[in-house]
């Protein structure tokens, strides 16, 4: 079941127009959003194909919040300090050590 969610959300998300403008709104609402002002520290994803691209907001996140991301190996969240504690795999995408 939680395998064809998945599928039939990315199938969803892989059809949506004009993806790269859709993105630009979201991040523009987020990071002017007083939620996101007045918060001290933030839990972000980072973005795979297909979802929000999440880069912008991090950049911005990194110079003024605590942020906070997933690890993809185990179930367990972890704080980055910069860009830098992300590094690259072979596919390209990035994620923490």
């Amino acid at each position: 079941m939680k395998s064809q969610l998945r599928k039939h959300f990315l199938e969803i998300r892989s059809n949506i127009a004009d993806q790269k403008e859709q993105c630009k709104k979201i991040n523009e609402i987020l990071l002017n959003s007083q939620q996101y002002k007045s918060a001290e520290s933030i839990l972000l994803y980072i973005n795979t194909p297909n979802e929000v691209f999440t880069q912008k907001i991090l950049k911005h996140a990194l110079k003024t919040k605590k942020v906070y991301i997933p690890f993809t190996k185990k179930i367990a969240v972890g704080k980055i300090e910069s860009a830098e504690d992300l590094i690259p795999k072979k596919s390209g995408k990035k994620y923490l050590f």
